[in-house]
This record gives C-alpha cells, sequence and structure tokens, in this order.
C-alpha cells in the first residue's frame, strides 16, 4: 500500500462507522459500479451503449458537466474477478456485493492528461480533484 491508498482509506468510511449511533451517509459502492455494469453487458441485460449513458453522459447531463477532455477509463473487458471488501482502496474494506463474480475490471484511469490510477494503486496526491463546473 502506498501513501496514495492510505490517505483514501482514512477518508471513507469504516464499517464500524456505519454500526455506530450516528452513521454517516451511503454506502461504499463507486468502485465497484463500472465492473458491475460491465458484468450486465457480458450477461446481455445491457449494452456498452447503456453503460455509458449511466456512466458518462446522464451524470453530465443531471449536473451540467463540461466534457473533459484528455480524460478516459481503460478497461480489460475480460477480466474475471470475485469483489471482496478487504481488496477495496476505501477505509470501509466491505461491499454489499462481498463474493459477487464480476468480469470487466478497470486498469486505468486518465485525468486531465494525468493518470491517475493504475492497476489498483491511487497515483495522484489528495486535493487534485477540482470543480469542472467552473471550466
Amino acid at each position: 500500500m502506498n501513501e496514495h491508498d492510505e490517505y483514501w482509506q482514512k477518508e471513507f468510511q469504516s464499517l464500524s462507522e456505519k454500526d455506530s449511533d450516528n452513521p454517516p451517509p451511503g454506502f461504499p459502492g463507486v468502485d465497484v459500479a463500472l465492473p458491475l455494469y460491465l458484468t450486465a453487458v457480458h450477461n446481455d441485460r445491457l449494452t456498452l451503449e447503456d453503460v455509458i449513458a449511466r456512466m458518462c453522459e446522464n451524470p453530465r447531463r443531471i449536473f451540467d458537466l463540461p466534457e473533459q477532455s484528455e480524460t478516459w477509463v481503460e478497461v480489460d473487458p475480460e477480466a474475471e474477478y470475485t469483489l471482496r471488501g478487504a481488496d477495496s482502496l476505501s477505509k470501509s474494506k466491505w461491499t454489499p456485493f462481498e463474493g459477487w463474480q464480476v468480469k470487466g475490471k478497470v486498469e486505468h484511469v486518465t485525468l486531465r492528461g494525468q493518470t491517475v490510477y493504475e492497476k489498483g494503486n491511487v497515483l495522484i496526491d489528495p486535493g487534485f480533484g477540482r470543480n469542472v463546473r467552473d471550466q
């Protein structure tokens, strides 16, 4: 685990926080959304166009976000693996999809021309993000 991974683990909810008297809202899952969608494509439940609409076009339209040049996600569509909370980069170390078999794995993420994620490692410092509405 590198220094970036350690930071991201501190920023997200742990299961003990969720079991507390005043739990934070939400649950882990954004990191597995794309593999779950790609599995649905593999199982003929969605099309690749459906995934692009759900993960890119609709959020851009709903939140009035500009297109971001030099920004993309690369996946290995044939990679098969089991979702395990213990493998998550987040602090939570749990997932409501524990044990699910998926097909399609995020390999690289490029944001504004910079590789920010590669083969399981976050490569950017905290604070790299920015409000894209200001563009």
